[in-house]
Formats: C-alpha cells, structure tokens, sequence
C-alpha cells in the first residue's frame, strides 16, 4: 500500500506543477493539457485510494498497486511533454482584423446551441450513417467551444450577469448528457474541459470558490454512486424503448431521489468506484501478462488500426471491422467483457504494443502534441482570432478521450478538423462585413 500513497503524492507534485507551467504561457492557455490530467486522474487515483482499506480487495491488490505505478509514470511523462513544447516558439499569422465584443457573444451562443442540436437532434437520427458519423461526433463538440468563447467574453467584459449564465450551462453538461443519452461520462467530460477553461482566465480564484469546487467533487462522486446502480434503466427507456423527453426526466429525477452521500467505509459504494474509476487494474494485468510471457507486444499492430480508421468507408466499402476497447483489453487481460464498455487508454495501448518505453515516450509525445493544440487554440484567443481558436480547440477536445483507443482519439482528431472547416465555413457568411470593417472571423 505505500506504492500506493507514494505514486499518489507523485500525481499531486505533477498537478502542481502543471498548472504552474501553463500558467505562466506567454500566449496563456486554453486549460487542455490540465483537463487531460484531471480526466487521466479521474480513472486512475479513485480506484487506486479504495486499496487503502485493508478489508477491501476485490482484485488482487498488488495488481491494482502495478496498474497504478505505470499510470503515475505515464502522467510523468506527459508533462515532460508538455513541458518540451513549452520550449518550442510558437510562430503563427496574425488575424487581419478584431471581432467585437457582441458578435463574440452571438458566436457563442450560436456554437452552443448548434452542437446541442446535433447531439440531441442530429444523432439519434443520422447517427448510424457510416463516415456522416464521424463528421457528427466533430461537431457535439462545438458547444463546448461555444461555452469557452462565452467564459471568455464574460471574463473579458468583468460582466458578473454573463459569467454567471455560462456557468449555468456548464454545469448543466451533466444532465444534458444524461437526458439526451443516458450517458453521465460524457457531461462530466465537457464541463471537465470547460472549467479547466476557465480556471486560466479567472486571473485569481477565490478560496470559497476552491471550496465550493471541492463540495462539488463529493457531490459528484456521491450522485456517480447512484448512478451506476440506475443506469441500466435510463438505458433501456432511452435506447431499447425510445421514450419520450418527460420520461426521460422522470427518470433522471428518480435518480436524484435515490441519492446518498458518498462514504468511503461503505463496501458497495467503493465497489462502485472499482468497477468504474480503477484503470489501473486493467492495466496491471496486461503488464503482469506480458511480463510473465502470456502475452507477447503487438509492435505496432493497433496504431496501424489507427491509420486505417481515417479512411472513411465510403472511400472504402469493405473496410473490415476494428475490434474495439474491449477486444484489446480482453485479449490482454485474458478477461470477458458482456454488455459493458471497457476503456482502453493511451498508457494501456502503448504499453500493450512497445512496453514501459512505449510508455514513456508515447506519453511524452502525446503530451507535446496536446500542448501545442493548446498553444494554437490560446493563440487564437490572445489575437482575437476565433476562427484560430476553433480550429485547434475542437480537435484537441476530441484528444481528451483519456479511455479511448488510438483508433479513436485520431479519428475524432481528424473528424473535428472537418467539423472546424464547416463551421468556420457556416459562420463567415453569417457574420460576414464590409472589406473596410473585416473580423478575424471573416
């Protein structure tokens, strides 16, 4: 259990000094190489601090403790990536012109409301069309750009009226989420994301507002418990039934009726927490597999997946099928998976392909490649270029799927980059000006 504390009091250092790092960027940040450490944290430490009880092991705890080491250098070696394209100058064109405060306003709003319409709307309906699907999942992700643009121009003008409505909706990411797709992960990821956001422009936070932030934390893991036990029935009315939108709440409120406080001696609440929030067992099993010869590395093999899965299918009809997170975990894990998804992970798919040096080093890589799509996307803000800032933020929105395979993470990318294009596309005819007044965003 020391491997456990020790690896722990590593993750607060890396935290530290990340936000420390980024902080002091010449051209700010847009907060994505935190919000990745916050998401990478969420499935990791959890489940790792549960093993601290002695009376609970429902795995085997040295396997948890394995998992949890590789996790913690994996992390390392992130930020040693960020820190190196930290060390890079960032030389990009300057904008032509200045988008005003209100048009910046509209924008938001629109962005907003168009990525809730595709989500809610758009892919219940087209969700299911090969390659339209991907260009779809780029464009979900519009409205957290919408709601970032909103924080930043309420942070720009001090207006506290403003502030507050974008806070309302981030916040309600969660319940979207849950309403529009019986799934809690993905809310919780988007308001993640924008929070981090905003941490970077608030210039100083308060202690009450650390406070608050740390409530919500315990209420979040608190209604997390609960929701895992009632999920399966929001499920099955939202995918199998298709019931309508009122049901839908009723069902989301019958949740909040059934709430309780977390408690950490609580053996059903921590299993909760195992199931879920504990990567880190996945990833010592395949590590103690591999080790022990039962597993031989893939070299290479699902990165050459991630290659092929950019190749749209209506390039390309007969594409065979890519096994998803859950083929690779069991095949590495010797374990079954039945109705359940199963998160994969950058750490557990290099590892699984090229070792603890691929770790390392496709840590340190991918931690540099977020930075610097973190960079751009502040670029874009700091110039008064939105049409910067779109481009880069929404791809690297989609490079925050910290349970993602590589087949995953680089079509998302790629999908976003399109979705960027249309976007930018849709709204320069929208806020289009005379050639004597153009915006950046013109």
């Amino acid at each position: 259990m020391n491997g456990i504390i020790a690896a722990t009091i590593v993750w607060l250092i890396v935290g530290a000094w990340l936000l420390r790092q980024l902080g002091k960027q010449k051209e700010g940040t847009v907060g994505l190489a935190i919000a990745y450490f916050v998401l990478f944290a969420m499935v990791h430490i959890p489940g790792a601090l549960a093993y601290l009880d002695p009376g609970f092991a429902p795995s085997p705890p040295w396997i948890v403790e394995a998992g949890y080491e590789l996790a913690t250098w994996a992390i390392v070696a992130f930020a040693v990536g960020v820190y190196l394209a930290n060390r890079f100058p960032l030389t990009l064109r300057q904008p032509r012109g200045k988008l005003s405060s209100p048009r910046l306003y509209r924008l938001a709003i629109s962005l907003y409301v168009f990525g809730l319409f595709t989500e809610i709307v758009l892919m219940p309906v087209l969700g299911r069309v090969p390659t339209l699907t991907a260009v779809l999942v780029g464009f979900t992700n519009v409205s957290i750009a919408g709601v970032c643009l909103g924080l930043y121009g309420a942070f720009k003008s001090k207006s506290a009226a403003l502030l507050r409505h974008w806070t309302l909706l981030t916040l309600l990411f969660p319940l979207i989420s849950l309403i529009g797709s019986a799934f809690l992960g993905a809310g919780v990821y988007s308001m993640i994301v924008v929070v981090c956001f905003a941490y970077f422009f608030a210039r100083r936070v308060p202690p009450r507002y650390i406070l608050v932030g740390i409530g919500l934390i315990y209420v979040g893991l608190s209604f997390f418990v609960v929701y895992l036990d009632e999920r399966d029935e929001l499920r099955r009315a939202v995918w199998i039934e298709g019931r309508g939108f009122e049901h839908r709440v009723d069902s989301v409120m019958d949740m909040f009726s059934k709430f309780e406080w977390f408690d950490p001696s609580n053996r059903n609440h921590l299993e909760a927490i195992d199931r879920r929030l504990n990567q880190n067992f996945f990833l010592g099993l395949a590590k103690t597999r591999v080790e022990s010869g039962q597993e031989e590395l893939a070299g290479g093999r699902t990165f050459v997946f991630a290659i092929t899965g950019l190749i749209p299918r209506v390039i390309w009809p007969n594409k065979p099928s890519i096994g998803g997170g859950g083929d690779i975990v069991a095949d590495y894990t010797g374990l079954t998976f039945r109705n359940t998804s199963v998160g994969v992970g950058q750490v557990f798919e290099f590892y699984i392909n090229f070792g603890f040096i691929g770790v390392l080093l496709g840590m340190a890589i991918f931690g540099g490649t977020v930075q610097i799509v973190d960079r751009t996307s502040a670029r874009g803000l700091s110039t008064n270029n939105p049409r910067l800032f779109i481009l880069a933020f929404l791809p690297g929105v989609a490079m925050m799927q910290v349970e993602g395979t590589m087949v995953e993470v680089t079509t998302s990318a790629v999908s976003s980059v399109l979705s960027a294009l249309l976007i930018i596309y849709l709204f320069n005819r929208y806020f289009r000006v005379s050639s004597q007044k153009k915006t950046a965003l013109a």
